[in-house]
């Protein structure tokens, strides 16, 4: 049972995948980039709305699911902007990955 994030561009989120099922995934929309910022990000990704399947609920995979997207971010030198209650919520659980909020 290998899980894996991937994200599908074409329809704006990140899916979480076991085996090839979809577990759930969270949708986004890419924020143009201010130029007038000294350093401004490579990408500024609004993280919009969590979803887990009915079927997957209470596994802790939001949890799994959230880490992997902001680390994804991470690696492309973005930033985010965390309007999903669910990102926002661990976001304040997890004051280390802060530095990734626009």
């Amino acid at each position: 049972m290998a899980m894996e994030v991937v994200d599908v561009e074409a329809m704006h989120r990140y899916e979480l995948l076991e085996d090839g099922e979809l577990l759930g995934y969270v949708t986004y929309t890419d924020r143009p980039v201010e130029d007038g910022d000294a350093d401004p990000p490579a990408l500024l990704r609004d993280l919009q709305h969590t979803v887990i399947e009915r079927d997957h609920r209470g596994r802790g995979l939001g949890s799994v699911l959230v880490p992997a997207v902001l680390e994804d971010i991470r690696s492309r030198s973005g930033k985010l902007i965390p309007t999903c209650p669910f990102v926002r919520s661990w976001l304040d659980e997890h004051p280390d990955d802060r530095d990734l909020i626009a």
